[in-house]
């Protein structure tokens, strides 16, 4: 079922009107009950057809409110922990999550900050894909320099489109990197919102009688498949961040520029000044691989080639992940490019969203993108602490 809205002004009261359909027991629910969490709603008949009123009297879009105010981790799980009210609230009236409109233009924001959501009956679309989609309209709001809302973004995108995402899942992972920040107070926060999944699990609790062994089965699937899920998601993550990193590459190349046209100034100066031994010489720049998650640290290249993998002994950065490879990829120097190899990698070296083949080699520009299986990286290039 398609969205077909409009929005009409009435006696000061502004609606969000969609298209009706033949009444069923969950649009008598909705309208003849206030539900925590969503806009009220009437159905009026005219023109021969049916449509749904919904108050959105004081409201803006969650889309023009982060176009005015560039949303932060905190809003990103306030936004999570809104819908998960939400779904909690719905089965006391038995209303589909489906019906939900996951989307920046129809969630709603009051003037006291609330969030407000629409639930369409009829609507009919899968959580999970709304989610994902949801997800990539973020990408787009927040501010591209602030690292830990990407990575928060990312992360929870990427986890959306592994199969049968919920947001319960999405919100226990949001508290989880929240925690890893911010420490205890994230904790209890999420302490504290226990309830809501406590209650979905009660009320689930006779659905899951005698599959224990089912529910074992399943997660051990779940481990066998990090693979392929990798493979699966890892080029449509890719190819949303490097929107997102655009113009930061762009900021790059500009200082690339800015660097040639100086070397070229002081050239005459060098030439004239003594020659000195190799020991005194220190390197003017650093070169980095700057992780997208927290939890993973910045890798410092001083030298080239620089290999990367499991085995401690023959890489320069030794990754401890069973995704990896004993020798995943090198990064080579020659003259003043960089390349990036895969060395018959099992999962895959990937660049700004492609997977290389096995043995080939690309070339790397400061700003892109580099994943390691599942393990994400921006290529830099900063001045040493030392150099003043």
């Amino acid at each position: 079922m398609g969205i077909n809205a409009e929005y009409k002004t009435e006696l000061r009261k502004k609606y969000l009107v969609l298209e009706g359909q033949e009444e069923s027991y969950q649009s008598r629910m909705l309208l003849n009950n206030r539900i925590s969490g969503f806009l009220r709603v009437e159905l009026r008949e005219w023109n021969n057809g049916c449509f749904y009123y919904y108050d959105a009297t004081d409201c803006v879009s969650l889309g023009e409110q982060f176009r005015k105010q560039i949303p932060g981790i905190h809003e990103i799980r306030a936004l999570f922990q809104k819908i998960v009210d939400c779904c909690t609230e719905a089965e006391k009236y038995l209303l589909d999550e489906k019906d939900f409109l996951l989307d920046v233009a129809y969630i709603y924001v009051r003037e006291n900050r609330e969030i407000m959501l629409v639930c369409y009956p009829g609507y009919q679309r899968e959580q999970g894909e709304q989610l994902s989609s949801l997800l990539e309209s973020l990408m787009e709001c927040v501010d591209y320099k602030n690292r830990r809302v990407v990575s928060l973004i990312y992360l929870l995108y990427s986890r959306s489109r592994q199969g049968e995402c919920t947001v319960f899942q999405l919100l226990d992972l949001c508290d989880e990197i929240i925690a890893e920040e911010y420490g205890e107070g994230a904790e209890k926060e999420k302490g504290e919102r226990l309830t809501s999944s406590q209650y979905r699990s009660e009320q689930r609790a006779d659905e899951r009688e005698g599959c224990v062994e089912g529910a074992k089965l399943s997660e051990k699937k779940e481990k066998n498949s990090v693979v392929m899920a990798v493979k699966n998601f890892g080029t449509a993550i890719l190819e949303r961040l490097q929107s997102i990193y655009g113009k930061k590459k762009a900021s790059y190349e500009q200082k690339d520029e800015e660097r040639e046209i100086q070397e070229m100034v002081v050239s005459d100066e060098v030439l004239e000044t003594e020659t000195v031994l190799l020991s005194e010489v220190v390197l003017q720049e650093e070169y980095h691989l700057e992780a997208l998650e927290n939890k993973q640290e910045t890798i410092v290249m001083h030298s080239f080639p620089f290999y990367f993998g499991k085995d401690r002994t023959e890489n320069g950065y030794c990754f401890q992940s069973n995704v990896i490879s004993r020798k995943h990829a090198c990064i080579r120097k020659e003259d003043e490019s960089f390349y990036l190899v895969d060395l018959d990698s099992k999962n895959g070296t990937f660049l700004n969203g492609e997977q290389l083949l096995a043995q080939e080699c690309r070339r790397l520009e400061l700003g892109d993108v580099v994943g390691f299986a599942d393990i994400y990286y921006i290529f830099t290039c900063s001045k040493p602490s030392n150099i003043l």
